[in-house]
């Protein structure tokens, strides 16, 4: 079972890191946290989940067909900092999924230059042959 493990700096009361692990139970996972807290940060076991029978953190990324694709996954579609997108919505005809996208302006003034962020909708049609797979990143399983 993989579980939520949460690092806290003691010296800033912050949270630095938080990283799934998998451990047999609940408490192999909290004696791993008891272990580990003598150095200057502290753990603690936030939540548990079952692990998604298709994806684990070894085979990440892989390549998915377009039937294989379901809600809540992130795909990688280009690279660069903006290249990767979540499912959105599945009908029969398309995959709908959305991305973060960013953009300067051309110009800059005092304060610096302006900036936009923002999140595109992305339209896949099942039946379009140019994409016939996709980079998958993670699967959620939803609730």
């Amino acid at each position: 079972m993989l579980f939520e493990i949460v690092e806290v700096d003691r010296d800033y009361g912050t949270v630095t890191k938080v990283d799934w692990k998998e451990f047999e139970t609940r408490d192999d996972a909290e004696k791993w946290c008891r272990d580990e807290s003598w150095t200057g940060f502290a753990y603690h076991v936030d939540r548990a989940k079952h692990a998604p029978p298709l994806v684990m953190k070894a085979t990440c990324p892989m390549q998915i067909s377009r039937n294989e694709v379901k809600l809540g996954d992130t795909l990688k579609l280009f690279d660069g900092p903006w290249g990767f997108a979540i499912v959105t919505q599945i009908t029969d005809d398309e995959i709908i999924i959305h991305r973060p996208y960013g953009a300067t302006s051309d110009f800059s003034y005092s304060g610096g230059v302006i900036f936009y962020t923002g999140i595109e909708v992305c339209k896949y049609l099942r039946t379009d042959t140019r994409f016939p797979t996709f980079e998958l990143w993670n699967r959620k399983t939803l609730r």
